[in-house]
């Protein structure tokens, strides 16, 4: 069963991240990431800190803060995994920011 609900094509990346939330006690958090994917949409990340479906979160990358809501977490041989899907108003693209390492998808 294909469980990948995504609507739009992730775009391989390297790059670092900024991420800041708030834990379950309320207390801010921040941490560098992995950039791993990106979309329009959201972002993946691998980080060394585990984080709570649902968790809100901001994403500073290049300068640009991204807020948006943590979707899936899941284990790897890396460390965690966090997908997070953007808020409405904010969306990515190449021309905002262009991570050092990008794997767009050919044109059909």
């Amino acid at each position: 069963m294909n469980d990948n609900r995504r609507i739009e094509h992730r775009n391989l990346c390297a790059s670092l991240a900024r991420l800041v939330w708030r834990n379950a006690e309320g207390v801010e958090r921040a941490c560098e990431a992995n950039v791993l994917d990106v979309s329009t949409r959201g972002v993946g990340v691998q980080l060394d800190e585990q984080l709570s479906l649902g968790c809100g979160i901001v994403v500073d990358w290049h300068g640009h803060s991204f807020t948006g809501v943590v979707r899936h977490v899941h284990e790897s041989e890396i460390g965690p995994v966090v997908g997070v899907e953007f808020d409405e108003h904010c969306r990515w693209s190449e021309f905002v920011v262009t991570p050092e390492y990008l794997i767009l998808p050919k044109a059909d």
